[in-house]
C-alpha cells in the first residue's frame, strides 16, 4: 500500500496493515476486524470511521487514537466498551452506537459540538451529558426525558423503551422538536406540540382529544398510527398517513381516513385481509405506498380512481406467480416504482396502458431503471442494469427489450 496515494476511502479492512494512506477521509473495518487501534495510526485527515454491523471490533478507544478532524463515528452492534470523557475529538458532528452497548455515559463522554446521536442500546446518564448542540436523538430511554427538555436544538427525537405501565407527558419534551417517534408501550398525557411535523403514534395509549385539543394547529407531513384503531383524524391536516399492522393479525377493518391526506402509506410486510367500513376514500388521494407487494392482493375493496402513483417497496411474498395482476391498477395511475426484483415481471407493465413513468428502484446496486413512456409501444429508457449504464429509445412491448437485455447479461 502506497502511503502517499490519492485514495481517499477504503472499505471492507479486515485486518491493520502495518500503515495506512495519509489522504484517506474516509475508512469502514469489515465483519473480522478485530485489531486494538493505537494513538497516531489512523490517518490525520480522517473524516469518517465506520465498523460494519457485523463488525466483531470490540477494543477500547483510548484518548488520542481518533483524530481531531473526525466528523462521523459507526460503532457496529457488538461494541461495549466505555467511552472515557475526552476520548471522543470535539470535531465529531455524529456518533451510532450498536445495540450491545450498556456503558454508562459521562458528562464528557459525547463530544461538545454533537449534532447526531443514534443509540441502538441503552446507557445510563445525567444531567449535562447531552451535549446542547444535539439536533437528532435517536433511540433514547424515556429515563431520559429530564435531560433532554433543556437541549435548545433538538428537532428529531426517538424514543425506545422496553418497560410497560410507563407515562409520557408530552409537555416535558422540548418545543424545538419537529419530529417524534416513541417505540414504546406507554400513555400519552398533555397536548402534542404544534410544531411537530411528524409523529408515530403507532402502539400507544392516548386520548386523541387531549392530544390533538385544537385541530386546527397542526399540519402532519407524515403521521403513523394504529392502521386499525377507530378514532376520528378529522380536521388534523395530514400529507402522508402511515397505517401499522398489529403483528399476527389476520385480518381488520380499516379505520377512516380523513379528508386532505394525500398519500397513504400500508407499512405491513404482513398479508392480512383488509376490509374498509364504506368503502370511501377522500378525494385529495394521490399517491398509495405498499411495503409488499402481497398487501395489494389482500386488499378488500378497490384502490380509488383518484392515485396517480403507486409504490411498491418490497416483494416477499408472491402468490400465483406474480406479484401483483394489473386488473388491481386504476386507469387513473401514470407512475409505478417498484424493486428491482420485478425486472422479470415487465410483461406486467405492458397491461398497464395508463401507466407511463415506471422506476425499477435500486437494491444493492442491481437495478436502477427509469422507463418513460413516449406513446403507444415506444418507450424512453436510461439508468443501470447490473452496473452497466442504459440508454434506449424501445419501438417494442417493453417486455421484449426487457428480456432480451436479461440474456444479453447472461
Amino acid at each position: 500500500m502506497i502511503l502517499n496515494s490519492n485514495v481517499v476511502k477504503l472499505k471492507g479492512i479486515s485486518s491493520l496493515p502495518s500503515a495506512l494512506p495519509v489522504n484517506l477521509t474516509s475508512i469502514t473495518f469489515g465483519a473480522e476486524f478485530d485489531d486494538a487501534l493505537l494513538a497516531g495510526y489512523l490517518p490525520p485527515n480522517l473524516k469518517k470511521l465506520k465498523f460494519s454491523w457485523d463488525c466483531i471490533f470490540n477494543q477500547p478507544i483510548r484518548s488520542g487514537v481518533l483524530p481531531n478532524t473526525l466528523e462521523k463515528l459507526s460503532f457496529s452492534e457488538y461494541f461495549n466498551q466505555a467511552l472515557e470523557p475526552n476520548v471522543l475529538p470535539s470535531s465529531l458532528t455524529y456518533l451510532e452506537l450498536g445495540y450491545d452497548y450498556s456503558h454508562t455515559l459521562q458528562v464528557g463522554s459525547l463530544p461538545p459540538n454533537l449534532r447526531v446521536l443514534i443509540h441502538h442500546g441503552f446507557s445510563e446518564i445525567s444531567n449535562g451529558v447531552l451535549p446542547k448542540s444535539l439536533c437528532t436523538l435517536k433511540g433514547a430511554a424515556l429515563s431520559w426525558i429530564p435531560f433532554i427538555k433543556p437541549l435548545p436544538n433538538l428537532t428529531a427525537l426517538s424514543f425506545f423503551h422496553v418497560t410497560t405501565n410507563i407515562t409520557l407527558d408530552l409537555s416535558n419534551l422540548p418545543a424545538s422538536l419537529t419530529s417524534l417517534d416513541i417505540n414504546a408501550t406507554c400513555r400519552l398525557t398533555s397536548t402534542v406540540s404544534p410544531s411537530i411535523k411528524h409523529l408515530n403514534l403507532t402502539g400507544l395509549s392516548y386520548d386523541i382529544d387531549e392530544i390533538f385539543k385544537d385541530r386546527s394547529q397542526y399540519h402532519f407531513e407524515e403521521l403513523s398510527v394504529d392502521a386499525f384503531k377507530q378514532e376520528s383524524l378529522d380536521n388534523l391536516k395530514i400529507k402522508e398517513l402511515i397505517l401499522r399492522f398489529p403483528v399476527n393479525v389476520r385480518q381488520g377493518t380499516l379505520r377512516d381516513i380523513p379528508c386532505g391526506v394525500e398519500t397513504l402509506n400500508f407499512g405491513t410486510n404482513q398479508q392480512i385481509k383488509i376490509r374498509t367500513k364504506q368503502n370511501e376514500f377522500p378525494s385529495s388521494l394521490r399517491k398509495i405506498i405498499f411495503q409488499n407487494c402481497s398487501t395489494i392482493s389482500s386488499l378488500d375493496f378497490q384502490i380509488p380512481n383518484t392515485i396517480e402513483e403507486v409504490v411498491i417497496q418490497e416483494i416477499l411474498y408472491v402468490d400465483n406467480g406474480y406479484p401483483f395482476t394489473s386488473e388491481l391498477i386504476p386507469n387513473s395511475v401514470k407512475s409505478m416504482t417498484v424493486p428491482s426484483s420485478m425486472i422479470e415481471y415487465a410483461f406486467l407493465f405492458d397491461r398497464l396502458p395508463s401507466v407511463t413513468n415506471i422506476c425499477f428502484a435500486r437494491i444493492k446496486n442491481r437495478v436502477d431503471l427509469q422507463v418513460r413512456k413516449i406513446y403507444g409501444y415506444h418507450y424512453l429508457i436510461f439508468g443501470q442494469y447490473n452496473d452497466k449504464f442504459i440508454a434506449a429509445i424501445v419501438s417494442s412491448l417493453l417486455s421484449e427489450f426487457i428480456d432480451n437485455m436479461i440474456e444479453d447479461e447472461q
